[in-house]
Formats: C-alpha cells, sequence, structure tokens
C-alpha cells in the first residue's frame, strides 16, 4: 500500500489543507486506490502526539435515522478494533509531514536559487511611469504645479471670452 498526498491549491474550504489516496500494490486490490480521506488543520489537540494539530477524516456515508443525521466510516476494522482505523489516520499523518517537508525543501531550493540568480544579474532602473494616450506629464518637483494631469486636447483648446453683446434681453 502506498501513500498519496494530493495538495489542496484552493484554499477551499477553509482549514483543508490535502487529500490523501491509498493505492494499492498487490494482492487483490492490485491497480485500485481508496479515495476520500482528508487532511485538515486543527485548533484543538488530537489523539496523535506526534501531528497534534492536524487531523484526518476517513470516506464515510451519511444516512437519516428518524430526523437525526448520522454517518458511518467506509474505512472500518472487521473485528471492531479501532486501533487498525488509528494506525491509518497515524500513516497518512506521517505520509502528509514527509510530502510537506519535501515542499518545504524545494521552496528553500527555489528561493536561494532566485537569490542567487538576482545576485548575479547587473542593477536595472526601474520602468519610468507613462502619461496614458491623450494626457500630458507634468512636473510635480515644483510647488506651483498643478496635482492632476489634463488631458492634452483640453489644455491645447483655445478659450473664449463670452461676448455679451450677442445675448438678447
Amino acid at each position: 500500500m502506498h501513500i498519496v498526498i494530493v495538495p489542496n491549491d484552493k484554499g477551499t474550504p477553509v482549514g483543508k489543507l490535502a487529500d490523501a489516496e491509498l493505492h494499492f500494490g498487490d494482492g487483490l486490490l492490485a491497480g485500485t486506490k481508496l479515495v476520500g480521506f482528508a487532511i485538515w488543520e486543527s485548533q484543538w489537540p488530537g489523539k496523535n502526539l506526534t501531528h497534534p494539530h492536524l487531523r484526518v477524516t476517513v470516506p464515510s456515508r451519511e444516512y437519516l435515522a428518524g430526523t437525526e443525521r448520522r454517518r458511518y466510516d467506509l474505512l472500518r476494522p472487521v473485528d471492531g478494533d479501532g486501533a487498525f482505523t488509528d494506525a491509518v489516520r497515524d500513516a497518512i499523518l506521517d505520509a502528509f509531514a514527509e510530502y510537506a517537508a519535501r515542499v518545504d525543501r524545494a521552496g528553500q531550493v527555489a528561493h536561494e536559487t532566485a537569490q542567487a540568480a538576482a545576485a548575479r544579474r547587473p542593477p536595472t532602473r526601474a520602468p519610468q511611469a507613462q502619461a496614458p494616450r491623450g494626457w500630458r506629464a507634468i512636473d510635480t518637483s515644483t510647488p506651483d504645479s498643478p496635482r492632476q494631469a489634463t488631458p492634452a486636447r483640453r489644455a491645447a483648446a483655445p478659450r473664449r471670452e463670452p461676448n455679451l453683446d450677442d445675448v438678447p434681453f
């Protein structure tokens, strides 16, 4: 049996970190997988002492008993001993911890590589901001300059003085 971690890249629902799948490699179930396991971040410490703030939900089915909703786990031990389910949950949490460590190491290597590449690059000037088309650039370095750009065509249009002789009274 092999545990595959599928990260939750979407971030929804809140607190869900990843899904887990059990892939079977030999025996009667060879070539199949059991899906529906989810790894959640929890505020309260759980039973697992090595990963106290993580919790694993197993695939389950919901049903109604009268007006009450109930669920039963699809992964159940044959003999009724709950230690089997706890062992599977612990194995999934251990696989998730290994996955998180690999991702963290890869992220650190990528970050260090990016920093080294940035150190080798010559410094560049930041690109100058361009005024939108139809707007004129203004110099705001002097205190008497206007604070807001105006369209160039409005600045270029001649101002007409009103002629009061043409107004009928």
